[in-house]
C-alpha cells in the first residue's frame, strides 16, 4: 500500500494501481446523529418572565437590579416590563423591609418568604451574641 492507492496483481503479472475511497468511519463506534433543529429565539419578554418564574419556583425572589444587570438594560425599561407582567397577573410584588422590590410568580411570595425565614434571611446575619461582628470587632488600631 502507498498512500490512498492500492496495488493489486492482474492475470498478466502487471500490477495495477487502483485509487481507493478513503473510509469514513466514525471513531468512537456509534452512527452519525442529525444535530438537533434550532428552536426560534424568545424574545426579551419572555426570557425575563422565564427567569422571575424559574427563580420563584426554586424558592428565591428576583429584584429589579438583578434582571437589569443579567439582560444588560436599563431599569426603567425592566420596570415597563415588569408592568405588562403584573397587568397580565403572572408575577407579584413584595418589599422588604429595606423598601427593596422582590418579584416573583404569583402564589409564591408566602412559601419564598417562609423558606427565606427558615434560612435566617431575615436575621442580623453575622453577628455574635452581644451584637459584635465576628472576629472581635475592634477596628483599627
Amino acid at each position: 500500500r502507498d498512500g490512498d492507492k492500492d496495488y493489486r496483481l492482474d492475470e498478466g503479472g502487471k500490477s495495477l494501481a487502483i485509487k481507493l475511497e478513503p473510509r469514513r468511519k466514525n471513531p468512537y463506534g456509534r452512527k452519525y446523529k442529525r444535530m438537533p433543529r434550532r428552536r426560534e429565539s424568545i424574545t426579551r419578554d419572555e426570557q425575563i418572565k422565564n427567569f422571575v418564574i424559574r427563580n420563584s419556583r426554586n424558592g428565591f425572589f428576583t429584584r429589579v437590579n438583578t434582571i437589569a444587570r443579567k439582560f444588560d438594560i436599563s431599569e426603567d425599561e425592566v420596570w415597563s416590563m415588569l408592568g405588562m407582567l403584573l397587568s397580565d397577573n403572572l408575577i407579584e410584588c413584595v418589599h422588604d423591609h429595606k423598601g427593596e422590590v422582590k418579584i416573583c410568580e404569583i402564589g409564591h411570595s408566602i412559601e419564598i418568604m417562609g423558606k427565606s425565614r427558615q434560612k435566617g434571611y431575615g436575621t442580623r446575619q453575622g453577628t455574635r451574641s452581644g451584637g459584635r461582628p465576628p472576629g472581635g470587632g475592634h477596628g483599627k488600631r
